[in-house]
């Protein structure tokens, strides 16, 4: 039964996610000439630099493939609610942190990791989440606008959207599932 609650929670979170992006898509301020800056990845051997730049027609899907490093900010400000959510992509895995604030001020936090191969759901301070495994990354849902680099600048949108995606430096921790958590 908390199997599927859990199920049902991670669900509707992202469901509702995905509405207010694409409510808010057509309102956001876009720059047709926005590009994720070049990657570094450091090796063994020394650095190197990875000068695969996402264009601006990349997918939240589309980067989960890509080889390099994000991190993809979304945030949304309502009278009644705060949406702060983040994304880490790393060469086909990711970390997303979903954080809702209502006007009550109690804060409530969906966390997602996924691995490569199973996906883990949990809210943030509970000892039990779900583990389920997505065939493909088309199954894993779209959790932030297409248009993953258009430039957002914070209060010109009626909804006060704004989102950004850019390289970031991997945190390989943030990568796996918390050993905290039993799925």
């Amino acid at each position: 039964m908390k199997k599927i609650i859990w199920i049902v929670i991670v669900v509707l979170v992202l469901i509702g996610l995905w509405a207010i992006i694409l409510r808010g898509k057509d309102e956001v301020v876009n720059n047709a000439n926005t590009t994720i800056a070049t990657t570094t990845d450091n090796t063994a051997s020394g650095d190197t630099t990875n000068n695969n730049a996402v264009s601006k027609s990349a997918t939240f899907k589309s980067l989960l493939s890509e080889k390099g490093n994000f991190e993809c900010k979304y945030e949304q400000v309502d009278p009644k609610f705060r949406s702060t959510n983040v994304i880490y992509l790393s060469n086909g895995k990711m970390r997303a942190e979903f954080r809702m604030a209502p006007s009550t001020g109690v804060t409530i936090a969906n966390l997602i990791v996924y691995d490569g191969q199973y996906l883990y759901a949990w809210k943030e301070g509970m000892a039990t989440g779900v583990r389920t495994q997505p065939k493909t990354i088309a199954e894993l849902p779209d959790v932030i606008p297409a248009d993953m680099t258009s430039a957002a600048v914070y209060g010109t949108s009626p909804l006060n959207v704004s989102y950004d995606c850019h390289p970031w430096a991997t945190v390989p921790s943030m990568l796996v599932k918390p050993a905290y958590v039993k799925f």
